[in-house]
């Protein structure tokens, strides 16, 4: 079974395209892919893709690659074709807060305070989560 989605998101006030697909593989299993870029700059301020599988059920995402965290609006997505992307939300990250201008904001971690550019919804950034 294929399905594609293609639109765009807002996500934390910053549209992006996205796309997000999957297809059954010569073994059988799903696999897929996705591509987050924000739409103001073409994907020059922010760009992400990669791949995504699933476990034998075909429905349950179990693993990524591309990305360090798989982003909020990709997990969205997944959900909304009727696959179960919990495996990720754990540490999908927020998008990188911005002032009217689009200018970028350092955020600190809330754990070990260093200043980083992203960190998920519990305030982590990526070397602390994975503590």
């Amino acid at each position: 079974m294929e399905m594609h989605q293609e639109k765009f998101v807002t996500w934390d006030g910053v549209e992006y395209g996205l796309s997000v697909g999957t297809r059954m593989a010569g073994d059988g299993n799903m696999v897929g892919w996705f591509e987050l870029y924000d739409v103001k700059s073409g994907g020059g301020e922010y760009y992400a893709e990669g791949g995504l599988w699933f476990e034998d059920d075909s429905y349950t995402l179990c693993d990524y690659d591309g990305v360090y965290t798989l982003p909020k609006p990709v997990c969205d997505a997944l959900r909304d074709m009727g696959f179960d992307p919990s495996y990720a939300e754990e540490y999908t990250t927020t998008p990188i807060e911005r002032n009217e201008h689009g200018d970028e904001f350092v955020v600190g971690c809330a754990k070990c305070g260093n200043d980083v550019y992203e960190v998920n919804e519990k305030g982590l950034c990526n070397e602390c989560v994975n503590l």
